[in-house]
């Protein structure tokens, strides 16, 4: 009787401490989670993505002004570029809308034929 009590004592142990590792894990992973989640580290991401942002259409400007490429020219080119892209996005958004996966997979119904299609190509 004296062995099982020491196997059953080793055993909850090992799992006692286990379970008080996996607590701890958790409640440092709420926090890590809690933090991210916070309206001040969420300022904090958004101001450091502007920041960027902002640095990178500085590095841009130079870079144009250093290719010797007027406001004008620049602003163009890239209201082409933009008007590009726009169009073939349409343009996949169009084929893509069409589908009969598509239209089940975003719940809408599915385009059947209608039974005059189907009589004729009996």
């Amino acid at each position: 009787m004296g062995i099982l009590r020491d196997i059953i004592k080793k055993f909850s142990g090992g799992l006692q401490d286990g379970i008080a590792k996996k607590l701890d894990h958790t409640a440092e992973n709420l926090k890590e989670w809690e933090r991210e989640h916070s309206e001040e580290y969420i300022r904090e991401q958004y101001e450091k993505e502007m920041e960027h942002e902002k640095e990178s259409i500085r590095n841009a400007g130079v870079a144009f002004a250093n290719a010797g490429m007027k406001a004008e020219e620049v602003t163009n080119a890239v209201q082409k570029a933009i008007r590009a892209m726009a169009e073939s996005i349409d343009s996949v958004k169009k084929v893509d809308k069409n589908t009969n996966n598509w239209r089940k997979m975003h719940g809408l119904p599915m385009r059947r034929r209608n039974s005059d299609a189907r009589r004729r190509k009996r």
